[in-house]
């Protein structure tokens, strides 16, 4: 059944990497975290902050690989460990430059805002690209033929079919169903899936009737 749910669909490291908008800021917000052991370049006699985002960060990224919608968990931990390193660098850039260039604190401070937001830039137009190709699942089609099912069947009927759109089924017909999306690990799974299988039409009606 888990195979037929695209999202659990296993995925590699560089994939998960490439969805978290690449190598670059992805190392960078793995550098950001590492860098919570330290203080002003010595190791801190307290690391237990460190340890307990590295190991968030660990098992994210395991959890990640083993199926597509788990890469969402990782987002929490990334955004913490980019905060970080973006903000070591601007407080490392902001004092050297005012340092040692003479230059204005604040200029300096804007301009490195402005890259920052230009270097997420590419995150929010892959965002962006997502929601605007994202279309419904739900048309006319449906709408109607599972109306039709509400007004045309007795009201103890059940629809069958495989799990994909049982909530419809029950939302729009309402009809009962004996698969859907909350029933996967069930064993109506398997004898839905006989059913359908199965080139004995007599077996399957006798499985529905079951």
């Amino acid at each position: 059944v888990y195979t037929t749910v695209a999202e659990l669909n296993s995925v590699n490291l560089t994939q998960v990497i490439a969805t978290l908008n690449g190598k670059l800021i992805f190392s960078l917000a793995a550098l950001g975290l590492l860098l919570t052991f330290f203080k002003r370049k010595k190791l801190q006699s307290d690391i237990k902050l460190g340890i307990t985002l590295v190991i968030w960060f660990i098992v994210t990224l395991y959890t990640a690989t083993k199926g597509a919608r788990f890469i969402m968990f990782m987002v929490p931990i990334f955004a913490i460990g980019l905060g970080i390193i973006y903000g070591k660098i601007y407080s490392l850039i902001t004092n050297w430059g005012s340092r040692e260039l003479d230059i204005n604190k604040k200029l300096i401070a804007s301009g490195l805002i402005i890259l920052a937001i230009v270097s997420l830039i590419p995150l929010t137009k892959a965002a962006n690209n997502t929601a605007l190709h994202e279309v419904p699942s739900m048309n006319d089609i449906w709408y109607e033929s599972l109306t039709k099912i509400k007004q045309e069947t007795p009201e103890n009927s059940i629809v069958n079919s495989w799990w994909d759109f049982g909530h419809w089924f029950k939302a729009i017909s309402d009809r009962a169903v004996t698969f859907d999306g909350a029933t996967q690990d069930q064993p109506m799974a398997h004898w839905m899936g006989k059913a359908l299988l199965t080139d004995n039409e007599k077996e399957s009606i006798a499985i529905l009737r079951m």
